[in-house]
């Protein structure tokens, strides 16, 4: 099963690796006997390969694992003759754990494994950075801070730095909720994952102002005038301070506008 010979001229055709025994006899004649037939052993070595074109990688991105690197193409050839083999690449080593240029091993097996040996080479790949999975939302804050004072976090699994880039981040907004402000992404492991862009929605509530007195009378007598004034943190002018009496109205009337109390009895 691994060669055949010509009976006449001894020349033997290999088909596979293995060992041979080859018999040399002799027929009688009229003059001499035949004589006791001979035999030798002969190994044949399976026909070396080379890779003689690179197959090609696919894109390699962080995190890829070696297994799924798709080849593409790739010649080999046996060195006896120099002829094409049939046969598959496949990657058998390497480490591509982070982003940059990293060398794979790879191993040629042919087709027909009864006459070719296999073979490896090292080839250069790229492992390109990764886009983080990473999204930013945005703590709702009170009107009166600029928009940048709202916290940004990142709900995704690629732990980073999200930041304001928005040409409003300095501005103080009206209350309401505001979508499509942009943001940045600072990936904490910057070798294997690319910086990203983003967007967020931003709520802003109303703010709770603070009232104090100014002015204020602890006593009075009957027809005397006093004036009540309080200050509030609130800065938007068009909301005004309003007075009114609550309890006591039969006591004195109150200027809602300017606070000035006008006492009709004691109470």
């Amino acid at each position: 099963d691994c060669a055949t010979i010509n009976e006449t001229t001894g020349e033997v055709t290999m088909l596979k690796a293995g060992t041979i025994t080859v018999q040399a006899s002799q027929a009688a004649t009229t003059n001499f006997a035949a004589p006791s037939s001979i035999t030798t052993t002969c190994t044949i070595s399976k026909a070396p390969t080379t890779i003689t074109t690179n197959p090609t990688v696919g894109d390699v991105v962080y995190g890829t694992a070696l297994n799924k690197i798709e080849l593409v193409g790739g010649v080999a050839q046996n060195t006896v003759n120099n002829q094409a083999v049939e046969g598959t690449f496949a990657i058998t080593s390497g480490d591509i754990s982070t982003a940059g240029e990293h060398s794979i091993t790879v191993t040629f097996t042919p087709a027909n494994t009864d006459m070719y040996a296999p073979c490896t080479k090292d080839i250069s790949v790229t492992v390109l950075k990764a886009t983080p999975d990473a999204t930013a939302s945005a703590g709702e804050i009170v009107y009166g801070a600029k928009v940048e004072s709202s916290e940004l976090t990142n709900t995704g699994t690629t732990d980073g730095t999200w930041t304001w880039t928005d040409d409003k981040k300095e501005q103080v907004l009206a209350v309401g909720t505001y979508e499509g402000l942009k943001v940045h992404f600072t990936p904490t492991d910057p070798t294997n994952y690319n910086e990203i862009d983003g967007t967020v929605s931003l709520t802003i509530t109303a703010a709770t102002p603070t009232l104090t007195w100014t002015a204020k009378a602890e006593t009075a007598q009957v027809h005397e005038k006093k004036t009540f004034t309080a200050s509030s943190t609130n800065t938007d002018s068009d909301a005004k301070i309003t007075y009114s009496i609550i309890s006591g109205n039969d006591c004195a009337t109150i200027n809602e506008t300017t606070g000035e109390v006008t006492m009709l009895k004691a109470g």
